[in-house]
Order: C-alpha cells, then sequence, then structure tokens
C-alpha cells in the first residue's frame, strides 16, 4: 500500500534494492545529508541515524525547511539508557530535554520507548554476548528469546521508567 516517492541518504550505500512497490519510486543518494537534494519531502523519517550526525541541530534546521506545509518528521533516537544496551554505538544518546530543545515545534511528541525489561534483555543478550563475545542468543535460541522479549516488554509496561530510545514526530508549520 506504499505509494509515492522514496529518497534514501546514507554515507555508506546500504540500500535495498530489492523491495518492490509498484506505486513507490525509490532513488539512492550517497553522501551527507546536509548536502544531498532533499526535494519537497512530506515525511522525513531516520531509525538510529540521528545519533551519528555530528551538528544534528544544523541538519534538523535543513530538514525542517525542506518539508512541504503539513509535512513531518519521525526520528527515533537512543535514550540516555541506550548506553547500556548498545554500549559504544553512536555518536551520542539524547535525554527528554535535549530533544525538547532540539524539536521546538509547538506540536512536537517526544515518546519515550523501552523500559527496564527491554534494557536488560537488550544488554544481557544481545549487547554482551553479541558485541563483546560475538555469540548469537537470539539465533541459539529463538523460542527463549521470544518468551523474554514478551515478558520484556510487559515489565516495561508496568515500570514505564528508563527508556533506551524516544521516537520524535515534529510537524512542519506549527512553531512557537
Amino acid at each position: 500500500g506504499l505509494s509515492g516517492t522514496y529518497l534514501g541518504v546514507d554515507i555508506d550505500d546500504r540500500f535495498d534494492r530489492e523491495a518492490d512497490f509498484p506505486d513507490l519510486s525509490s532513488r539512492f543518494e550517497m553522501g551527507d545529508a546536509h548536502t544531498v537534494d532533499l526535494g519537497a519531502p512530506d515525511l522525513v523519517f531516520s531509525f538510529s541515524a540521528l545519533e551519528h550526525i555530528p551538528n544534528d541541530t544544523a541538519l534538523l534546521a535543513r530538514l525542517r525547511g525542506a518539508l512541504k506545509p503539513g509535512g513531518m518528521q519521525v526520528h527515533v533516537v537512543p535514550g540516555g539508557w541506550a548506553l547500556l544496551a548498545y554500549l559504544w554505538h553512536g555518536y551520542r544518546h539524547y535525554h527528554r530535554t535535549a530533544l525538547k530543545a532540539r524539536f521546538p515545534m509547538e506540536q512536537t511528541r517526544i515518546i519515550a520507548v523501552g523500559g527496564p525489561g527491554s534494557l536488560m534483555l537488550h544488554t544481557l543478550v544481545i549487547a554482551v554476548p553479541e558485541i563483546l563475545l560475538h555469540i548469537n542468543l537470539r539465533k541459539r535460541w529463538p523460542d527463549l528469546f521470544g518468551r523474554l522479549t514478551v515478558f520484556a516488554l510487559a515489565v516495561d509496561r508496568l515500570l514505564p521508567i528508563m527508556p533506551t530510545s524516544y521516537v520524535v514526530i515534529e510537524r512542519a508549520g506549527n512553531s512557537t
């Protein structure tokens, strides 16, 4: 059901050319998001990318200026607790105050994601074994990992603290 035009931008070419959506034209630009021709997008989406941009404030201003009226930006970024879950991955980790400063639009939503259950699961079953020990416990015991994931998410719902990520949604044209 996807339709429109998709532009992927990255400093490395990891673009998936196998995806087939008949109503979606797509292209990839390898380069710096600060300088690539973005056109006038309806939607800007990034997942675990913004934390790698040294001058994220300048990039966000550029993206905000490129959006069509009524368009939106959606970014998923690591929270402070992600340092445990992802170790040294990324240039920075965000907290709510830093995100509010970077996303000053009136109707911006900042949604905390994760919590102590998913933090412990990711740290003990993914980060330490896979990153440090090169052992993939998820592949070795997928059923156990699935049950642990369900349990971790239940813990996160009971204890809505210690977010590992934030989802930021900002609509264009609603400045404060």
